[in-house]
């Protein structure tokens, strides 16, 4: 416990100035202990309900906020998945045949495929896949790196 240096001391008060003992169980000295112990236990709690909600509200907008940047990163990895599994479209059923001089493999419904994705753009996979591909493509590679940066500052 902090005393202030200027605080009398025990040793340093004259006898004249103690507190009888007898004057400790005195009513209204009890009384005004009670009302300071009442007192100091209104604050802790005060101060304790202070923290829990300042804490609860710091864990709500954190994971809103993650919510919200899964949800916008999936949407985009749902783009670049439809457009890659177009170009893998063409690689496989355009580019190797023309390449290998094999008009078999340039049959095939891959063009009304093709067209048809074109006109009426469709996501591959739905957003509850996109997001663990998403972290473990990228995140994964990150989160070590930020480990490290924050241990090295602390």
């Amino acid at each position: 416990m902090n005393v202030p240096k200027d605080f009398p001391d025990e040793s340093r008060q004259s006898s004249h100035t103690k507190l009888p003992l007898s004057s400790l169980k005195d009513p209204s000295c009890v009384n005004a202990m009670i009302h300071f112990y009442r007192g100091e236990l209104g604050r802790i709690m005060i101060w304790g309900q202070r923290l829990d909600q300042s804490t609860q509200w710091a864990i709500a907008s954190t994971t809103t906020i993650v919510t919200m940047m899964l949800w916008i990163e999936a949407r985009r990895y749902r783009l670049y998945d439809a457009f890659r599994e177009r170009v893998r479209m063409l690689e496989a059923y355009f580019l190797v045949p023309m390449i290998s001089q094999s008009d078999r493999l340039l049959e095939g419904e891959w063009r009304r495929l093709v067209c048809g994705d074109l006109i009426l753009p469709t996501f591959k996979i739905s957003a509850i896949e996109a997001v663990p591909r998403r972290s473990r493509r990228n995140r994964i590679f990150i989160l070590p790196s930020s480990c490290r940066h924050g241990v090295k500052n602390s």
